[in-house]
């Protein structure tokens, strides 16, 4: 997972169709004959709903992919908040998340709330999910954090984690582990011969990120790793300007 940032610049005609939807459901709603399912199915083919379909497509460039795993084609909308439990965000905008159906099909209606009645998954669209879960290069799973300020592993991100499920998925794990040893390659590289600027090296580096493992690397606990270690000590500014980079790039709004 990667942080997105929703574009909220939404058209007031959008806005104001999909308020008409929301009304509509609303009325339509135990009448007979009426099932949400249908109701869905049907808007979901139009030119509006696919129009917001693009918008969050061009946030998640360069990859289009799912905003879960990174590895599949973002071809749903999925409902963050499963629209059969939650009918009233079927057609909110800030619930959708761009999908694979594959991960689709993993989430289901599962939806964990805490005893506030907030979410215990991840949405990749409202947090960073690197806050709740960690990476392990030698296998390619995405695992649970340790939170120090807490003394205790992230509930979102084991949570999340449970519906994930990237132990079973060796295609999403070979697709990590792929893209962690590319990185790999590209900073041993510059390790050999250090001769790039930063910004060419930071280029090189994000067409290595086929599946966003280098936030990890420069700003979590990837900074452990050997190479990581071998470039903060002997490219101390290096290391820090592609810090900036990426935090410039990828996580402002």
């Amino acid at each position: 997972m990667r942080r997105v940032f929703r574009d909220n610049n939404l058209s007031q005609s959008v806005k104001d169709w999909l308020s008409d939807w929301a009304t509509e459901l609303s009325q339509k709603a135990g009448t007979p004959g009426f099932t949400l399912k249908q109701f869905w199915k049907d808007k979901r083919k139009t030119a509006k709903i696919e129009s917001v379909h693009k918008l969050l497509l061009d946030r998640a460039k360069p990859r289009n992919g799912c905003m879960y795993c990174l590895v599949g084609e973002g071809t749903d909308l999925d409902h963050f908040y499963p629209k059969d439990d939650y009918p009233a965000k079927t057609f909110e905008y800030e619930n959708y998340v761009l999908s694979c159906t594959a991960c689709g099909r993993y989430k289901g209606t599962k939806f964990p709330l805490d005893a506030s009645g907030k979410p215990l998954l991840i949405n990749p669209l409202e947090e960073n999910p690197w806050e709740h879960l960690e990476f392990d290069p030698t296998t390619g799973c995405l695992t649970t954090r340790y939170l120090m300020a807490s003394s205790a592993y992230s509930i979102k991100g084991s949570k999340t984690n449970k519906w994930l499920q990237t132990e079973n998925r060796q295609w999403l794990t070979d697709r990590y582990l792929l893209s962690y040893n590319d990185l790999k390659d590209e900073i041993e590289a510059f390790l050999s011969n250090p001769m790039a600027t930063s910004q060419v090296l930071f280029g090189e580096l994000e067409k290595a990120d086929k599946q966003d493992i280098l936030e990890w690397l420069l700003l979590h606990n990837g900074q452990q790793e050997p190479f990581c270690q071998q470039m903060q000590s002997q490219h101390a500014l290096v290391w820090s300007e592609l810090q900036v980079l990426y935090t410039d790039t990828f996580l402002r709004p």
